[in-house]
């Protein structure tokens, strides 16, 4: 059969579910088998691979390579199947997941009619409405709230996990003991509606004479919920009255439709969930106006502006980095200057580690970070999800850039032959971190890996990696050429390319996905924060959309000058549009983090793919997120670390647009098989020095948990830039799989404290 278009696209409602499976840190753990059952039988996606769930035998599956299980199942109404989640290897640890729990606190908050009419709704293009028409009746609103607010305190009594009520199984919190009545109800006469509760309830709604069955319970027509409520929904107008008894410890739903009485069990959430929407449609209130409210809608027009602002960031960014390749040799040697004073004057280092931060670990690091609001949502990750999932399925029209297509082989020589000198150096200062910190990373107190690095690093080490890096200044500027080109070539991915279509009305870029799957979070998290957009519709966004060069950005982000930076240099900005920044530098690099932990070694495996590589290689600008926007504030007289950061972010922002570059060649070009043997190590030097500028920034900082938070993040970013050369070897699969999860650990980690303290670093 013929494959699918990419804009052959289903759209449905569904409850997602985005379910991480994390280590006693509080880091994720990739591809970790865990076993799924439901309260009853339905149909879900485990992370886009089509299931049928049961309550009996559990369905195998495993955790992606960032640890997460995304759960989608689709829905036409607010009651949801719940499900059952146990880790394979350690079967006391479950998840009971009811994916109506959110909708339901939001719920639990109504009390009163006053309530429900205050609830304003925000359309998809960000206007906004009130949840309860004009048109309904104050009386009919009120009756509506009283009947939300019984259903609710049934709900609280029922088991969470949306199993059955079995008959004395009732269990109401003591909080909402004596709430509810025993007999209560909606009558529907004249078109209104009319609570009535008790006594009363009995005068008006009981089917026959009390005392024939309770309420005729038992005797009258006995359906399952699922069917009633679905039923109902096309005749809800019929409805003359409703009620609710409770008989020994289960409620019973009694419907009287065109003078038959239905008879339904309010056993279990989801039945309540059903009985909630039916009050609302009585309200005029849909299944649409409840997503709005109880559910998640994007705002397109917000999200969109957020992804346009960072799309001409990491363009103009890209472009001065290359324009400043010319200049490039001449500052890595000062910084070498730099670094190599200060490496010399570091053997007292450990001493001066607070004793707060010198018996952390990486793991403990990893448990104080606390997440940006929303990141961990199905809303969040949405982006992602669509990219994971569909990139295997993804075409592109990109090209190889002109300059990896010429004589690849002679541009190449000069560095090739540097790093033939200087590789035995290299490969030993390689072996030794990995053995003596990577291998050992969550048994290193932060002053031991100090100390194991004082050991490694030396001024010879430091020497070898300058001569490097200066002759790949040369190269990289040949190799870059026409690289800016390829970001604006076409890449259809499934759901995405439909999607950026319909909300900006242009075809989807390289460079647009990954800003478009950044734009997500960052536009949520910053809403949950700020309650507005980060970028409104105003003259500065328009400004930072437009902007020619990455000059102008910094002007017009610095209205003022800033005071001297502190470690993540962002950090002490006042001027409110780098504030924002700073907090979009942390999301992204989760973003970018989650991203090249799937793409990095698929790149790596198949080789033949071009998508694979690109999005690898977009994925670093969205890593290096805080380093970039570091660079707009207007730093008064910055210390020699973050002169430093600046210049090696510039370079190895540049040489991840080459190894995209290269990756667009055919599997053993000429470009191929020149620079895969040199591009491991690059990053192996780059990291290496990266690492001191880390402990410099900290050393010149105030040791707050925003500062331990970076120092431990940059130096898990820094390991794993420097197991480059041993991803690259894939000769051995059980150790080159071994080796991929660790640099996913370290990878998520960076992330993952990175945003926490750029969330810190804004609210402060």
């Amino acid at each position: 059969m013929p494959a699918t278009d990419p804009d052959d696209v289903i759209a449905f409602n569904s409850f997602t579910t985005h379910v991480t499976v994390t280590d006693d840190s509080g880091l994720a753990a990739p591809n970790t088998a865990v076993a799924v059952t439901a309260t009853s039988p339905v149909s879900v996606y485990l992370n886009d691979v089509y299931h049928l769930l049961s309550t009996t035998v559990p369905v195998n599956t495993t955790t992606d390579a960032t640890g997460v299980l995304t759960v989608v199942q689709e829905t036409q109404s607010l009651a949801a199947v719940c499900f059952h989640i146990v880790l394979t290897e350690t079967p006391d640890v479950v998840a009971e997941v009811n994916p109506m729990s959110k909708a339901t606190a939001t719920l639990d908050a109504v009390q009163t009619g006053d309530d429900l009419r205050a609830v304003v709704v925000t359309n998809a293009d960000g206007t906004q409405q009130p949840l309860v028409p004009s048109s309904v009746a104050t009386a009919d609103s009120d009756a509506a709230a009283k009947a939300v607010v019984q259903l609710m305190n049934i709900n609280a009594g029922l088991p969470q996990d949306g199993s059955p009520q079995g008959s004395g199984d009732f269990a109401i919190p003591t909080a909402r003991a004596g709430a509810i009545p025993q007999v209560w109800g909606i009558s529907f006469a004249g078109g209104g509606l009319t609570y009535h509760e008790g006594a009363d309830a009995v005068a008006h709604l009981a089917p026959r004479a009390f005392g024939e069955a309770p309420l005729g319970i038992g005797s009258d027509i006995s359906v399952a919920m699922g069917d009633f409520f679905s039923w109902l929904k096309h005749c809800f107008e019929d409805v003359e009255s409703f009620l609710v008894q409770e008989v020994e410890g289960i409620y019973h739903f009694v419907a009287t439709i065109a003078g038959e009485v239905y008879d339904v069990l309010l056993d279990c959430v989801a039945a309540v969930a059903h009985a909630v929407e039916f009050i609302f449609n009585k309200i005029k209130v849909f299944f649409e106006d409840l997503i709005k409210w109880l559910g998640f809608l994007f705002a397109w027009s917000d999200i969109v502006r957020t992804h346009n602002v960072l799309k001409n960031i990491f363009t103009r960014y890209l472009a001065k980095c290359i324009d400043g390749l010319g200049d490039a040799e001449t500052q890595v040697q000062n910084t070498f200057i730099q670094l190599q004073g200060y490496v010399n004057t570091w053997a007292d280092l450990p001493n001066d580690i607070p004793a707060s931060l010198g018996g952390t670990t990486r793991s403990s690091a990893m448990a104080a970070a606390t997440p940006v609001p929303g990141q961990d949502s199905p809303q969040s990750n949405w982006g992602l999800h669509q990219l994971k999932s569909n990139a295997t399925n993804s075409t592109t029209t990109a090209q190889p850039n002109q300059g990896v297509t010429g004589d690849v082989t002679a541009t190449l020589q000069p560095l090739a032959d540097a790093l033939g000198r200087e590789k035995d150096i290299l490969e030993l200062a390689f072996h030794s971190f990995k053995t003596d910190v990577i291998d050992k990373i969550d048994q290193l107190s932060f002053t031991q890996l100090v100390e194991q690095a004082i050991a490694i690093i030396t001024d010879a080490l430091l020497q070898s990696i300058e001569n490097v890096l200066i002759a790949a200044i040369n190269v990289l500027a040949e190799l870059v050429e026409g690289i800016l080109e390829i970001l604006n070539a076409t890449i259809e991915i499934p759901v995405l390319s439909w999607l950026y279509k319909k909300i900006s009305g242009n075809d989807l870029s390289l460079l647009d996905a990954a800003c478009l799957v950044a734009a997500i979070p960052v536009t949520i998290g910053y809403k949950l924060i700020a309650d507005a957009a980060p970028f409104p519709d105003n003259a500065t966004t328009t400004a930072l959309i437009d902007a020619p060069d990455f000059a102008t950005i910094r002007r017009i982000c610095n209205s003022t000058p800033a005071p001297s930076a502190r470690p993540a240099a962002a950090e002490q900005i006042q001027t409110s549009v780098n504030d924002i920044l700073v907090l979009t530098g942390g999301v992204s690099s989760v973003v970018g983090a989650v991203s090249l932990s799937v793409f990095q070694p698929l790149a790596k495996k198949y080789r033949q793919s071009k998508v694979f590589p690109i999005l690898n290689g977009l994925s670093y600008p969205l890593y290096v997120s805080p380093d970039i926007m570091g660079q707009i504030p207007d730093l008064q007289n910055p210390q020699w670390w973050a002169i430093t950061n600046q210049v090696i972010a510039d370079f190895m922002t540049v040489k991840a647009v080459v190894d995209m570059g290269v990756g667009l060649t055919a599997q053993e070009s000429a470009a191929d098989k020149a620079w895969s043997p040199v591009s491991p190590f690059l990053d192996f030097g780059a990291n290496f020095v990266w690492f001191v500028p880390t402990l410099g920034a900290f050393a010149y900082s105030e040791a707050d948990k925003v500062d331990e938070l970076n120092v431990w993040g940059g130096t898990c970013f820094n390991l794993n830039g420097m197991m480059s050369p041993v991803l690259a070897d894939d000769s051995d699969p059980a150790s080159w799989g071994i080796a991929v999860g660790i640099a996913t650990v370290l990878n998520l980690a960076y992330g993952s404290m990175s945003c926490s303290a750029s969330a810190l670093t804004f609210k402060s």
